[in-house]
């Protein structure tokens, strides 16, 4: 009976994912069906979800269409030039504020969230003053400005928590090894704040060769009375010293603690 019910349920949840899944798109596939009739199909009555005659063309027609390729050269540029502006300035301001207490350090990230409540469509007749003032009507640099400063609340908000999950320790392995507050950040912090598969090579091939000997640098560092400690082993009383926690993370024998 319980297995039977097990069942039961397992395909009750599934038939329920795949009813919602059909929900969410529906949409998209009536949209594509509408694409593929010709012209003439799309004001028949009754309306038919299948098109008579297929037309896959549709979408070569359009894609050689000189309007929509500039239409596409525009959003293109402007997104991939707002988006460097904004990770260019937003980097420096989340990392420092992640890892360094200053006075106004909470005002400034309340500030940062604060911004997000302002509704963009408020502004619109504002900006569109300043921008006819300074000649800025129908430009990229309108464009650009426009996206990126909406955004880099945002992308500082968003950094700062990510950049602050990132071990200490990793960085002070790399100034151990002589790299500057910038050479941290560009050599170490952000490699590691890559994509899933490319952090796991970096940490394999790269990050792990190159920093193991700071790490344990770090350890013996703490060496109470200059006794060397090993890494395998805690402090008295059971306490694990701050080499053991390093080691663990530059693939030593040590273990994190809990």
């Amino acid at each position: 009976m319980a297995g039977g019910a097990g069942l039961i349920r397992k395909v009750a949840l599934s038939g329920a994912g795949l009813l919602l899944a059909a929900v969410v798109l529906a949409p998209y596939a009536v949209m594509l069906l509408t694409a593929l009739k010709p012209a003439a199909e799309l004001r028949v009555t009754p309306p038919r979800l299948l098109p008579h005659q297929w037309r896959p063309q549709n979408f070569w027609t359009v894609l050689r269409d000189p309007e929509f390729q500039s239409w596409l050269t525009v959003s293109l540029v402007v997104a991939l030039v707002s988006t460097l502006l904004v990770l260019v300035a937003a980097v420096p301001a989340a990392y420092h504020t992640a890892r360094h207490r200053f006075r106004g350090r909470g005002a400034f990230l309340f500030l940062v969230l604060v911004t997000q409540m302002f509704a963009p469509t408020a502004l619109v007749v504002g900006l569109y003053r300043e921008f006819f003032e300074l000649g800025l009507i129908n430009t990229y640099t309108a464009l650009i400005a426009v996206n990126a400063a909406f955004n880099l609340a945002f992308a500082v908000w968003i950094l700062r928590a990510f950049f602050a999950s990132i071990p200490r320790e990793i960085e002070e392995a790399a100034a151990v090894d002589g790299c500057g507050r910038a050479g941290v950040l560009l050599r170490v912090v952000l490699p590691v704040a890559a994509p899933p598969d490319r952090r796991h090579h970096l940490l394999r091939h790269r990050l792990r060769p190159a920093l193991g000997p700071a790490l344990r640098r770090l350890g013996d560092r703490d060496r109470p009375g200059g006794r060397a400690l090993r890494p395998d082993r805690a402090l008295p009383g059971g306490r694990p010293h701050r080499g053991q926690r390093q080691v663990a993370i530059s693939g030593g024998r040590g273990r994190r603690p809990p």
